[in-house]
């Protein structure tokens, strides 16, 4: 997990809120639960899918959820120790695809580009995936002898999420 973690990603001025953020996994834990929640709360007018994904998108990062998904669920927490936004990256197919899904701001917190590094810091490990493919690196997928050898990067987002689809484009994904 050391791969998994950037320190220092701050954003350019605006005000308090944009001060540095620390990329870290999301732990299966009370506080984390709570937080997750939290920023799921407003999506969907309540009735997100995340409170049923939290324990499988959570899991220790040894094991290997039995439908064959390795999931990289990561948060961008504040100075003060704050989640305020989550990601998950699973990873399908026999490791072929990195799916992106469950992205959350912290309403307080849009607009100032956490989404955009927390996007950034997963698809960086679906090329670094596809990087140590070609070496002998082995990964636990589906299959227990292949490493993840990620071939597309994919994404679900509703047809009215114009922030989701320009983040899409930024990052050249096609939602």
């Amino acid at each position: 997990a050391a791969g998994l973690l950037r320190e220092g990603l701050g954003c350019a001025g605006r005000n308090r809120r944009s001060a540095t953020i620390k990329i870290r996994r999301v732990r299966r834990e009370a506080r984390d639960r709570k937080a997750v929640l939290e920023l799921a709360r407003n999506t969907y007018d309540g009735d997100d899918y995340i409170h049923e994904r939290f324990d499988e998108w959570t899991q220790e990062e040894e094991a290997l959820h039995p439908n064959g998904v390795e999931n990289y669920f990561v948060g961008a927490e504040s100075e003060k120790g704050t989640l305020i936004a989550c990601e998950n990256m699973a990873i399908r197919d026999n490791g072929l695809t990195c799916w992106l899904e469950g992205l959350r701001v912290h309403p307080d917190y849009r607009g100032l580009g956490h989404a955009s590094r927390l996007q950034g810091h997963l698809v960086d490990i679906a090329v670094s995936l596809k990087a140590k493919s070609s070496g002998t690196t082995t990964r636990r997928t589906s299959s227990p002898n292949r490493a993840p050898n990620p071939q597309c990067i994919r994404l679900t987002t509703t047809i009215n999420n114009l922030a989701s689809k320009h983040l899409a484009e930024k990052f050249q994904l096609q939602p």
